[in-house]
């Protein structure tokens, strides 16, 4: 029994792996305006064996926004950007940039966020592969 204990823990260990971050990214014309939409999903995920209310997984997601540039790029400044929590609420930006290099498929994210104790730094900060919504 102990036996079984023991190696069901390992296994258990050895499946958990550090936290990933994921973007998937699509884009679209907004109409009437014509203008140029870039919408990236941005979430961190936890890699390992869970058991939730819908069963066992192998990830489960840390935190996650959605960011929305206007225009056509390659560089979007804080009027250009809208930040949404998981629940879709607005985020008061204070600053920062959004830099996408199309021929390197990344992007690197710059952002700080207002805070009643003053600016704080997005969680998100970074430099990312870009990966399509299909992909």
């Amino acid at each position: 029994m102990h036996r079984m204990v023991a190696l069901l823990s390992f296994c258990l260990v050895t499946v958990t792996a550090e936290a990933g971050i994921r973007l998937t990214s699509h884009s679209y014309v907004h109409s009437p305006s014509g203008q140029r939409h870039v919408v990236f999903h941005l979430a961190s995920y936890k890699r390992g064996l869970f058991f939730g209310s819908c069963g066992p997984s192998t990830r489960s997601l840390q935190w996650e926004y959605y960011l929305e540039m206007k225009g056509t790029g390659p560089s979007y400044a804080k009027e250009d950007i809208e930040v949404k929590d998981s629940n879709y609420r607005f985020l008061p930006l204070e600053g920062g940039s959004i830099v996408i290099d199309a021929k390197g498929h990344s992007v690197k994210i710059s952002l700080t966020f207002k805070e009643d104790s003053g600016a704080k730094a997005f969680v998100g900060n970074g430099d990312y592969k870009i990966r399509t919504s299909a992909d």
